[in-house]
């Protein structure tokens, strides 16, 4: 009987000897070693469960394979095509809502960082030196010039101007 002589041929699931084993279940080789590897030391047992099959002796092979497209009816194939075109459609929209989501939560994590920070713009306003003349080297922060409600109205500005884009 061939390596790969199909057992179950009237069967809807169709069964294979294992390719590996030959249907015995069992190896001569460990499974760790590559199949070009002749001679190999270490371990006490003469033999090892294949694991192709675990043992059964038998696979299954896939039902639907490339022998079975080219020989399936044109009407399962249109469908095949079908179904590919309307999961291709589903993976374009889902890239592009993915990148629209990417981009909102950047915007929305660079509001947030300068929220966090409290960051304040600069005011262009300095306090007087002794002579009452601007100072450059001491600016008026935002607080001192707009008042905390300024403070918090600034703020507030910047998480709506993030939702709102």
């Amino acid at each position: 009987m061939p390596d790969n002589e199909m057992l179950a041929t009237n069967n809807p699931i169709q069964v294979q000897l294992c390719p590996k084993c030959n249907g015995q279940g069992i190896v001569s080789r460990p499974p760790w070693i590559a199949g070009d590897v002749h001679q190999w030391s270490g371990g006490t047992a003469s033999s090892f469960v294949c694991n192709v099959c675990n043992g059964a002796r038998v696979i299954y092979p896939p039902q639907i394979g490339v022998a079975n497209i080219v020989t399936a009816p044109l009407p399962e194939i249109t469908s095949l095509k079908e179904e590919n075109a309307k999961l291709h459609e589903q993976g374009k929209e889902s890239l592009l809502l993915y990148n629209s989501m990417t981009a909102q939560i950047a915007k929305y994590r660079k509001a947030l960082e300068k929220i966090a920070k409290w960051e304040m713009p600069v005011t262009g306003k300095y306090w007087p030196d002794k002579e009452g003349k601007p100072n450059p080297e001491r600016p008026m922060s935002y607080g001192v010039c707009y008042g905390s409600n300024g403070e918090r109205d600034f703020i507030k500005s910047i998480a709506e101007d993030a939702l709102n884009k």
